[in-house]
């Protein structure tokens, strides 16, 4: 399947185009510079790195499924099968949306075990490096796919909405629990712990619109972080651009930016 191609290290690499300039700069400090052959380093201290060790360490994985919006009002978005989700934000971003996409991914355990290795050593500006380089990439991995289904719907004559996570804005973490009952987490290795931690660390959940074609055309792409007073949170966002591309003439509301089955 396409998922193959779309998590290749190359690709998700290329991805960092789409992130924000800090997030782009961090990478190529990490991986290509002082940083970069200091952490090489380290790694290959490691025996079992190999010659290409961020390769090595970075095994993404990707499951989704697509859900029918039932309901949404205001408040709360109801997806089929019961399932309810709890944010005004959320619902705000989701309702002119007939579906929804949720999704849990992974760049695997083999860095978390690199991370516990240094932590045992008291490496410890190792460990930053290399859990800063972890984030990054689980980033990469999720704009990528995000920016597969906007061209992919795109070509359908339909559009996505920008993507929400667990914890954040109003969206209560603990309904973690409710995502994991609707993506299938194992046959990718993610499990929930009981303080709602993912498991490896490396990885993310969340969920984004689908637009039909009707609504595409008069639907105003929406960031919620032009509704927060939080002028200078960490978190603040804006539209990635390929959600314009992939979305067509979808009007901007300001702000930055697998396996999977269909049911």
């Amino acid at each position: 399947m396409v998922m193959e191609q779309l998590f290749s290290f190359e690709n998700i690499v290329d991805s960092f185009d789409d992130l924000d300039d800090g997030e782009r700069r961090e990478w190529s400090r990490l991986v290509g510079g002082r940083h970069g052959r200091r952490l090489q380093r380290i790694l290959r201290e490691g025996a079992d790195a190999g010659d290409h060790p961020f390769n090595e360490l970075i095994h993404p994985r990707l499951s989704f499924t697509i859900r029918s919006v039932e309901g949404d009002d205001g408040a709360t978005v109801r997806l089929e099968n019961g399932v309810s989700l709890t944010s005004s934000k959320l619902a705000w971003v989701l309702e002119d949306c007939p579906q929804a996409v949720c999704f849990v991914a992974t760049i695997g355990p083999v860095l978390d075990c690199e991370i516990e290795r240094l932590t045992s050593e008291q490496r410890l500006s190792g460990v930053y490096l290399l859990d800063r380089v972890g984030s990054l990439a689980i980033e990469a991995v999720v704009t990528a796919f995000h920016r597969e289904m906007a061209e992919r719907f795109g070509r359908k004559g339909r559009g996505v909405t920008m993507r929400f996570s667990p914890g954040y804005c109003d969206w209560s973490l603990a309904e973690q629990r409710k995502l994991f009952s609707l993506v299938d987490t194992k046959r990718i290795g993610v499990s929930l712990s009981p303080s709602l931690l993912m498991r490896p660390r490396k990885s993310i959940s969340g969920i984004f619109g689908i637009l039909d074609g009707s609504r595409r055309t008069r639907h105003v792409l929406k960031n919620p972080c032009t509704r927060c007073d939080r002028r200078h949170c960490p978190e603040r966002r804006s539209i990635p651009s390929y959600l314009f591309r992939g979305n067509g003439p979808g009007r901007r509301t300001g702000g930055k930016e697998t396996t999977g089955r269909e049911n």
